[in-house]
C-alpha cells in the first residue's frame, strides 16, 4: 500500500484507466460521484497522453479547455490538480518521436497555464527515459515511485 502522507481520515479514490482520453474524464467523474454519493475535496487529473497524435494538437488543446471548464463547474470548491503528461519513447498514433515529444511539451505547457489560471495546481514529474519500462510508455518501479512522490508532495501542499 502506498503512503501518500495524507491525514488518517483522508479517503483516496485511486482510479486508473488504461487508454483513457479526455472525452472520458467527465463521464467517469460523474459516475464515481454517483457511486460514492459525494464529491472529492481534491482531484488530480492525469489524462491527455492518449489523445496526442490521435488528432491535431489544437483540437486536443480545445478539448482540454472544454474539459477543465466543465470540471471546475462540476466540482465547485474542489482543489483541482493537473498532472504532467509523461515522456514516452513509443506512441500509439505516430512513429515520429520528435514530433510527438514536441506536442507533449506544448500540451503540458498549455495544460499547466489553464489549470493554474483557474486556481488549480500542477504536478510536475521528474521522469526521464530511464524511468520508462521497455514498452516506452509505462513506468518502471522507480519511475512509479517518482510519480507517487510528486503526487504526495503536491497533495501535502494542497491540504
Amino acid at each position: 500500500m502506498v503512503n501518500l502522507g495524507l491525514p488518517a481520515n483522508a479517503h483516496v479514490w485511486w482510479q486508473g484507466y488504461g487508454g483513457m482520453q479526455l472525452k472520458g474524464l467527465i463521464p467517469k467523474i460523474k459516475l464515481l460521484m454517483a457511486i460514492n454519493k459525494t464529491k472529492p475535496d481534491i482531484i488530480i487529473v492525469h489524462v491527455g497522453g492518449n489523445d496526442i497524435g490521435r488528432r491535431p494538437i489544437l483540437d486536443v488543446m480545445q478539448e482540454y479547455k472544454k474539459t477543465l471548464d466543465e470540471l471546475f463547474t462540476l466540482l465547485p470548491g474542489v482543489k483541482v490538480g493537473g498532472s504532467q503528461i509523461m515522456p514516452r519513447t513509443a506512441w500509439r498514433y505516430s512513429d515520429d518521436l520528435a514530433a510527438m515529444s514536441k506536442s507533449r511539451r506544448r500540451l503540458n505547457a498549455y495544460f499547466k497555464n489553464l489549470i493554474l489560471s483557474q486556481g488549480g495546481f500542477y504536478v510536475h514529474h521528474n521522469i526521464s527515459q530511464e524511468h520508462l519500462a521497455p514498452d516506452g510508455v509505462h513506468l518502471t518501479p522507480i519511475g512509479n515511485d517518482l510519480m507517487l512522490n510528486a503526487y504526495a508532495s503536491n497533495l501535502a501542499q494542497a491540504i
